[in-house]
This record gives C-alpha cells, sequence and structure tokens, in this order.
C-alpha cells in the first residue's frame, strides 16, 4: 500500500528537477522496472522459487536510503516554505543558469508559489481553477488503469481459450511489456515536441483500434505489440498532463489524487473482466469491450484539452488588453 504509489509521486521530484521540454522523455525509463523485473523471475522462479525475488526486493530500502541522502530537495517545497536561500542554492546546483537570476525581488513569484495554505492542496484540486481537470483526470485514470489491469490479468488465459499453448500465450504478455517500454520511450520523446493531448489522444484511440483488430483477426503479434506499445506505454506519461495541470503546490496531491483513481480502476478491470469470461462469450467480443475504455480515454483527454485551452483563454485576454 505503501510502496506502490511511491514510484509515481516520486514523479513530481523528477518533474521539478529536470527541463520542462524534456519532462515525458525522462519519466519514462521508470517503465523499464518491469522488463527487468520480469527477466529476474524468469532467471531466478524455475530453478530457487519466488522466494528470493522478496529477498532481492529489499535492495528497493537502500537505494531509497540513497535518495533520501543524496537528492536535493526540490526548490519549489523549499520556496514554499520560505527557504528561499536554500531554494536559489538548489536551483542553481540543477540549472546553473539560475546563477544569474540570484537577485530576485519576489521570489515566491519566481517559484510560482501558489499559497494554498496548510492543508489546503486538496482542496484546491476542487476550486474554480482545477475543478473540471480533476474531473476529467480522475476519469482518464480510472478508465485508463481499467483496460490496462483488464488486459494484464486476462490476455494469457483469453490466448488459452482461443487455443495458443500456455508457453506462447505467455510470450505475447512479455512481448507487451517489452513493447509498452520501446513505445513509452517514443511516445515521451513526441510529447516532448508535440502538443502532448493530441498525441496522448491519438496513441489511446489506435490502441483501442488495435485491440479491436487483435480479436478478429488470428492474434498477430504485431498488433499485440501496438496495444502494448500504445495503451500500456502511454499509461505512464499520462503522468505529464497531471504535471501541466496542476501548480506546483497541489501538483504531488493531484497526482495521489489521480492514482488513488486508478487504483479503483484496477480492481474493477480484472474483476469485471473475469465476469466477462464466465459468460464464454466470443473471442473478439472481449477484446472489442476493453477497446472501449481505450477510446474513453482518447476523448477524456480531448476534454481536457478543450478545458485547459478555456482556463487559460482568460489569461490571454488579459495579456492582450494590457
Amino acid at each position: 500500500m505503501t510502496v506502490s504509489p511511491g514510484p509515481e509521486l516520486a514523479l513530481t521530484c523528477t518533474n521539478t528537477q529536470t527541463p520542462t521540454v524534456s519532462h515525458s522523455t525522462v519519466i519514462k525509463p521508470r517503465d523499464r522496472r518491469f522488463a527487468v523485473a520480469a527477466g529476474l523471475a524468469t532467471l531466478i522462479v524455475p530453478d530457487h522459487g519466488s522466494q528470493p525475488m522478496f529477498h532481492i526486493s529489499y535492495l528497493a530500502l537502500a537505494v531509497a536510503l540513497l535518495i533520501a541522502v543524496l537528492v536535493p530537495e526540490t526548490p519549489q517545497y523549499l520556496a514554499s516554505k520560505g527557504r528561499y536561500e536554500e531554494a536559489f542554492e538548489t536551483a542553481r546546483k540543477v540549472f546553473p543558469a539560475v546563477a544569474a537570476t540570484t537577485d530576485v525581488t519576489y521570489p515566491a513569484a519566481y517559484f510560482a508559489i501558489g499559497g494554498t495554505g496548510r492543508g489546503g492542496q486538496f482542496r484546491a484540486l476542487w476550486s474554480a481553477r482545477y475543478r473540471q481537470a480533476t474531473v476529467l483526470i480522475s476519469l482518464l485514470y480510472l478508465v485508463l488503469q481499467f483496460v490496462v489491469y483488464a488486459l494484464d490479468f486476462w490476455m494469457v488465459t483469453l490466448l488459452v481459450g482461443h487455443g495458443l499453448s500456455l508457453t506462447h500465450s505467455y510470450s505475447y504478455a512479455i512481448e507487451q511489456a517489452l513493447a509498452a517500454t520501446a513505445g513509452g520511450f517514443v511516445l515521451g520523446w513526441i510529447l516532448d515536441r508535440m502538443d502532448k493531448r493530441i498525441t496522448l489522444a491519438v496513441a489511446f484511440a489506435a490502441g483501442g483500434l488495435c485491440l479491436v483488430c487483435f480479436g478478429l483477426t488470428s492474434a498477430p503479434v504485431a498488433l499485440n505489440a501496438l496495444v502494448g506499445a500504445l495503451i500500456i506505454g502511454g499509461q505512464n506519461v499520462a503522468h505529464t498532463l497531471v504535471m501541466g495541470t496542476y501548480g506546483v503546490d497541489t501538483r504531488a496531491t493531484g497526482l495521489g489524487w489521480a492514482l488513488g483513481i486508478g487504483r479503483l480502476g484496477g480492481l474493477l478491470g480484472p474483476l469485471i473482466g473475469g465476469y466477462l469470461l464466465a459468460l464464454h462469450l466470443p473471442f473478439p467480443v472481449y477484446f472489442i469491450i476493453f477497446a472501449v475504455p481505450a477510446v474513453l480515454c482518447s476523448l477524456t483527454v480531448l476534454a481536457l484539452r478543450a478545458s485547459r485551452s478555456r482556463q487559460d483563454r482568460p489569461h490571454q485576454t488579459l495579456q492582450l488588453e494590457h
């Protein structure tokens, strides 16, 4: 419960200590942990059982301690606590160009500190400024985690029921995970150079189409890889939407809320998938059903883009008047 959201929430630190133009690309390498874990499990579990995997996981505690000691606190957090000298010192270490801007009259404005107040971050998510975006982001994470976990839990079972061997079916799951890592890198690179919301909307819609085609054809390897790259690979770069929606003082709270709602989708996906399997539906129907939330992800991202445009319009109008 405490470990699961840790890597995602750590993204808020990564986000504030990397250049804006590289946020999506930098975030994506975290997904390699799944490929590494799968590789270790393949090498260790058949001969030694699963217990050694738990012992290996203890290394994460040592890494966490090193991070706590070596990685500096984010400048925005330090500034929010009024520790401006430390904030500028940290900023100069991470971004050397800041050395030329030491003398700032309004440091709070420089670090974009909004001042939500103690305990006000969660309330800020539902303020007039963020309310619509919070609803849309919640829906996005709900349906996105639904389809990701439904595929993760039931893909092998569906393929075995379709006539593939267990070994062959697992090869599809491994291919999907590897494609998700590669696809995430590509999507992250594109997101840093194009409109993030349009790119993700196209990726999720295309992933849903690939799911439908996967079910209607003889489960081709290429379509399976595209599903992994576009849907599963897109789920983590989707975190950049949260980073770009909320201010620094509410960013971690916003991501934590989205991840919590996403866990609900992660529970519903396998549960509803299990009920569907009990109905013994035709093979293509399962993937058509799983494609629906992928398309909903696309529509939600587009709605989030429209919401952001309306939010920015008054500020643009004000600038033009001045």
